[in-house]
């Protein structure tokens, strides 16, 4: 186990820029992946700038996702906005925090796995992302149900 898991940190390079994952196929699918999911949410819609306002920029974080022996399970790549450029009371006014019930989200993904059926892959990675919650005995329930 820590044999494969030693093979795959070494064989597998994380890009540190854009330009150094274009040049791997396996990240180019990665970061394709990601922006099929945002353009699929509708996550934004394109507008022109206010008058004052500047934009907020955004950067690739890329990871590699593993199985519990060790070897490669995908390569995962983030669009994520970069939020720290913005000031409190230049960008920004208001902040909002929210927090979702635990009994509900357990009450989502039961409603997602009854419709969609428990093959559903999209599901199966979004509860195997969810990294805080794994302790919990209902994620590695849902976990076996897929």
């Amino acid at each position: 186990c820590l044999q494969s898991f030693a093979c795959a940190l070494s064989s597998i390079s994380i890009p540190h820029s854009y330009q150094q994952a274009l040049s791997s196929s396996g990240w180019k699918h990665a970061m394709d992946e990601e922006m099929s999911a945002l353009h699929q949410n509708q996550t934004w819609e394109l507008t022109t700038l206010p008058p004052g306002k500047q934009i907020v920029g955004c950067r690739w974080v890329y990871t590699v996702k593993y199985l519990p022996d060790g070897s490669v399970d995908y390569l995962k790549a983030r669009l994520v906005a970069k939020g720290y450029t913005q000031t409190y009371g230049v960008d920004y006014f208001e902040t909002f925090s929210p927090v979702a019930c635990l009994n509900f989200v357990r009450l989502l993904l039961s409603v997602v796995v009854a419709t969609l059926g428990p093959s559903t892959s999209l599901i199966s990675r979004m509860l195997s992302s969810m990294t805080i919650f794994k302790r919990k005995s209902i994620w590695h329930s849902l976990l076996a149900m897929l």
